[in-house]
């Protein structure tokens, strides 16, 4: 395991370094901080700090921060780190609230850096100069946000808003510039498509999977009505609910629900429903997915929110469960649509332990799956699962990108730390896994 340190910097002699004396055995050259390296000249003291005189924190743009950052030892060079990028958009020019509404998030995230020993930044594409291998970083502080201008990082977590953005050319190219040229790591570089993901998952095993068909042509949808009388329709890229319609075949004739539009609609033929679907459905595509009759707390349905991370060992830990439980007369359990959070002693009393084994199981075992099939690195996923009255588990959506709303009440406190401070235990694993490549770029 690395070493955790303060650091500090001083006005002794140039190019001068003070490590703890347990780094004496390694002849240290040089030192490194995010991808700069300089060579310097070390000294041993008794202390557990790294002390780095004022000229190497310049030339390596080491900003003059009060910061606990790991020590890692390769080949005669002491990495200092890790320098975490996190990677969004949607900027403003306030230093108040740089990025909007999420500057709070994103506040919080960069705090939780400080807990587990890394330096975190955010920024965006255009904050980056490869003419010298340095970004200007959004840090933030007691004092609140400020930019500092350091090297390229040693990993980089993506937090793009949404799927359009994350499309943009210039971004694309800008993500494969850094892994590929500069051989950093990036981790959770997509939004996952929800066909790939039951696709992928399809090849693992069934038991957790509802029965889903790609929404090619309307004789998907009629098998589906024909099989099951109840179903889902869902884009393939959406979130939060949006786009979703819930169509019931009944005596009546086709029952169809959409949040989006308002409204409540019953066709009283096949042919009725298609059209309707043709005038209001997007045009990216869709799945069609059973529905299921859930679990019920004070007569509303409920659904599962299990949070999982990779720790510093690159191991998937389950990392938060929680209920979320529908608001009156909403399709789906998600919060802006009126739901609200329960833990899972509130609702389950004696049987938590035996519920939160099956969530546990599910969650870690299809963690290990999605992280060996789905393209890029993997290091969070939020899934959400739906209980029947028999017990049995079904995967609705696995998240790349989790929301994060059911952190907002006070009973997952614990876990909403924890959450965020894992991002950071596996970007110490991917710090580490990267010094073992000696194909690593350092400037």
């Amino acid at each position: 395991m690395p070493e955790k340190v303060d650091i500090h910097l001083t006005t002794a002699s140039s190019q001068i370094v003070y490590a703890p004396i347990r780094f004496k055995k390694n002849n240290i050259k040089r030192i490194a901080y995010g991808t700069k390296m300089v060579s310097c000249q070390i000294h041993f003291h008794e202390k557990p700090t790294l002390l780095i005189s004022q000229d190497l924190a310049t030339a390596l743009s080491f900003p003059k921060l009060k910061v606990t950052l790991h020590l890692f030892v390769k080949d005669h060079v002491l990495y200092i780190g890790p320098l975490v990028g996190i990677f969004t958009a949607g900027f403003t020019s306030s230093m108040l609230r740089p990025v909007a509404q999420r500057s709070l998030f994103f506040a919080k995230l960069l705090t939780s850096a400080k807990e587990k020993g890394c330096s975190a930044f955010i920024f965006r594409h255009s904050d980056l100069d490869f003419t010298d291998g340095t970004v200007t970083g959004y840090f933030y502080s007691r004092n609140g946000w400020i930019k500092h201008k350091v090297p390229f990082p040693n990993v980089i977590y993506d937090r793009l808003p949404n799927r359009k953005i994350e499309k943009d050319n210039t971004l694309l190219k800008v993500k494969e510039k850094l892994q590929k040229e500069y051989d950093i790591p990036w981790f959770n570089p997509t939004f996952f498509n929800k066909w790939d993901t039951y696709q992928s998952l399809g090849k693992l095993e069934s038991r957790w999977l509802l029965p889903t068909r790609l929404f090619s042509t309307p004789s998907d949808l009629k098998v589906m009505l024909s099989s099951y009388g109840h179903v889902y329709v869902k884009p393939i890229h959406g979130s939060l609910g949006k786009g979703m319609f819930v169509i019931e075949a009944t005596s009546e004739g086709y029952h169809c629900e959409s949040k989006d539009l308002g409204q409540n609609e019953v066709f009283s033929s096949f042919q009725k429903l298609t059209n309707f679907l043709k005038k209001h459905k997007l045009t990216q595509p869709y799945i069609i997915q059973k529905k299921m009759s859930l679990l019920s707390y004070n007569n509303s349905p409920f659904d599962f929110r299990v949070h999982t991370n990779r720790n510093e060992d690159g191991k998937w830990e389950v990392t938060a469960i929680a209920i979320k439980v529908s608001g009156e007369d909403a399709i789906t359990t998600h919060l802006r649509n009126g739901g609200y959070v329960k833990r899972l002693e509130d609702v389950f009393k004696e049987r938590t332990e035996a519920v939160e084994k099956k969530l546990t199981e599910a969650a870690l075992t299809l963690s290990k799956h999605l992280q060996k099939t789905l393209d890029g690195t993997i290091g969070e996923i939020g899934f959400d699962f739906g209980m029947d009255a028999n017990e049995e588990l079904y995967l609705f959506e696995a998240n790349s990108r989790p929301g994060r709303s059911i952190f907002k009440y006070p009973i997952l406190h614990e876990q909403d730390v924890k959450t965020r401070q894992m991002l950071y235990s596996f970007a110490i694993f991917l710090t580490k896994e990267s010094l073992e490549r000696t194909e690593a770029v350092i400037l």
